[in-house]
């Protein structure tokens, strides 16, 4: 049982780690005496021995810390301690015990909080009170000498008792320390300790009835502790479960929607200060940690991003950020035309059906040719113009013959027309999916034949907003 003690408090110890910041892994050299039957006058043994183990320590809160404790460790005692002439000189009795003590221990540390405020580490001592609760695995061998006993039918009687009683079972015990942690590097850290341990059984020296029944054994232990810290990518050393690299207040609890800050502390000393810390990349007046939009000025109230038409709703979220609309409506006026995912104003649409009339109105050809005429290119443009901006629209270019030549080949004239206004569209940037293009025949003529105007106004191309 003893052998199988330190590979379970290291796989215990493991599996607790994978969740913490902070974990100490340390070893430690002591000194071990007790206080029981075989102390004279209530003091500890003179019978002082060495003791070796190891911990793991983790951290719980910034003042409170879990630690896992290993100990093997060896007490003893002998009669020959009391004075010459006593009874218990005359018993001529001793013992030796070695344990294996595993332990949980909750250390308190009352001026940690303080140190943690400290911006760079700087060395230092902090002390602190330490109580457990663990298990003394034990087989005490006690030696006797009955020879110089002989007579003493009474002592016979207790001693077999004792004998009986003595078996060995694993002993409860308290931790109650207090001590003193001395940082001496971020990592490296060295500790005094000093710590009682009362077990649950008056058989640690194995003698109970030989000795005084009424009061338990002790076990008193000095050490020394150094140990090293791993810190998790992840430390969150105020625990209030913002990391330390996004935390603005990191020695501080706060709340996750004001990046690991009190909420009082927003906009005071401490915001002030995480703002020289943090950095405010867009000038908004809100910190990094708060900023919600970084790279855009933005408003404290809606951390740091912008409502530019002032409606309530953000810009990310406002489908019509340049106008004020109706949350209902996702930002947008009641009046509006929905063209596939895009919502347009009334005047907007009106603006763009006055550019592609003017285009329709104003390109011309070179008479029985695809060339331009004069100023195409300028409608052409501003027919590209509008495409930009408002990158849902899709148009088809339709191509109307004239009736001065045969009706085949004013077919033909009507399909190059419209696919060279196509391409001209293509090379000003405007994607070729959203353009296309037809010709029409003289069965379905663009304006009447009656009249000089009307003959014109048949030879041309007409754009139309799918």
């Amino acid at each position: 049982m003893r052998n199988t003690i330190l590979p379970v408090l290291v796989v215990f110890a493991h599996v607790f780690a994978f969740g913490q910041q902070r974990t100490e892994f340390g070893a430690q050299a002591a000194v071990s005496n007790y206080f029981g039957d075989f102390s004279p006058k209530n003091v500890v043994s003179s019978q002082t021995s060495g003791a070796f183990g190891a911990f793991v320590r983790f951290d719980l809160r910034p003042n409170w810390t879990l630690r896992f404790n290993y100990l093997q460790s060896k007490i003893e005692g002998t009669d020959a301690n009391f004075e010459a002439g006593s009874t218990e000189r005359a018993r001529g009795f001793s013992f030796e015990n070695k344990l294996s003590t595993v332990s949980a221990i909750v250390e308190w540390y009352p001026f940690a909080k303080k140190r943690q405020k400290l911006a760079d580490f700087q060395a230092g001592a902090s002390p602190y009170l330490a109580v457990g609760h663990g298990l003394a695995f034990h087989n005490p061998k006690l030696s006797y000498n009955l020879e110089g006993n002989l007579g003493n039918e009474e002592l016979s009687k207790l001693l077999e008792k004792d004998l009986r009683a003595n078996s060995g079972k694993p002993a409860p015990i308290f931790h109650l320390g207090i001590g003193t942690k001395f940082f001496l590097t971020p990592k490296w850290s060295l500790c005094l300790d000093l710590a009682a341990q009362p077990a649950l059984s008056d058989y640690l020296d194995g003698a109970s009835l030989l000795g005084n029944p009424n009061k338990n054994d002790w076990q008193v232990i000095g050490a020394v502790q150094i140990s090293y810290t791993f810190e998790s990518k992840m430390e969150d050393r105020d625990h209030d479960g913002v990391s330390d690299q996004k935390d603005g207040c990191p020695d501080e609890p706060g709340k996750k929607r004001h990046a690991g800050c009190p909420v009082s502390e927003f906009g005071n000393t401490t915001h002030q200060k995480m703002m020289e810390i943090k950095g405010d990349s867009d000038g908004d007046g809100v910190p990094e940690p708060f900023d919600k939009c970084p790279i855009e000025p933005g408003n404290v109230v809606f951390n740091g991003c912008p409502d530019s038409d002032g409606d309530g709703l953000i810009d990310l979220m406002d489908k019509c950020p340049d106008f004020v609309g109706e949350m209902s409506l996702e930002g947008c006026p009641a009046e509006v035309y929905e063209m596939e995912e895009e919502l347009v104003l009334d005047q907007d649409f009106d603006a763009i059906h006055m550019i592609f009339d003017h285009a329709s109105e104003g390109i011309e050809f070179v008479s029985g040719s695809e060339i331009f005429g004069e100023n195409v290119e300028a409608y052409l443009d501003n027919v590209a113009s509008v495409m930009t901006n408002y990158p849902f629209l899709k148009v088809e270019i339709e191509g109307y013959p004239d009736n001065s030549d045969n009706p085949k080949f004013n077919l033909d004239l009507s399909a190059n027309r419209a696919k060279k206004c196509v391409e001209y569209l293509v090379s000003q940037g405007v994607a070729a999916e959203r353009l296309s293009f037809r010709a029409f025949g003289e069965a379905i003529p663009a304006d009447e034949n009656s009249t000089e105007n009307g003959q014109e106004n048949r030879g041309r191309v007409v754009f139309v907003v799918k």
